[in-house]
């Protein structure tokens, strides 16, 4: 009888911690919910330098934290590739290669060696220390 009350009271634990929110969370999230893994770059301007940075590879039902610290800024950009899909831009250029990199500058890409890719722009709002994006299936 104790063993069964023990293991109760063990994934009653669990179970509480699941559903409690993370202590010092922070960080800018991506979460696939769609049925293929998806490729995700970010980007975001750093004082007078725009920085991209990519590959997170994401499963589906998985999440990925490229940035794992409170927010610094309230833009961020995003690009995430999967087979047969064709990703939504919104006209935001970064420079970007196709093994993992991470890229000052968004000028010259060519002559520097890298692909220009277009970008989505996120908003994280004014104040958030975290946030985060569910990738769904397009309709």
């Amino acid at each position: 009888m104790f063993n069964r009350f023990r293991s109760t009271l063990v994934q009653g634990f669990l179970a509480g911690l699941m559903l409690a929110p993370a202590a010092g969370w922070a960080g800018l999230t991506f979460c696939n919910e769609t049925a293929v893994t998806q490729t995700v770059a970010i980007g975001h301007k750093d004082g007078d330098n725009w920085i991209s940075r990519g590959w997170w590879n994401i499963k589906p039902g998985d999440c990925a934290t490229p940035v794992g610290e409170d927010l610094r800024y309230r833009y961020y950009y995003y690009r995430a590739e999967a087979t047969g899909r064709t990703f939504s831009d919104e006209n935001y250029v970064f420079c970007t290669q196709r093994s993992a990199f991470a890229i000052t500058g968004d000028e010259n890409c060519q002559n520097r060696g890298y692909e220009r890719s277009k970008f989505r722009r996120i908003d994280t709002g004014e104040k958030n220390t975290s946030f985060t994006l569910t990738l769904v299936e397009s309709k």
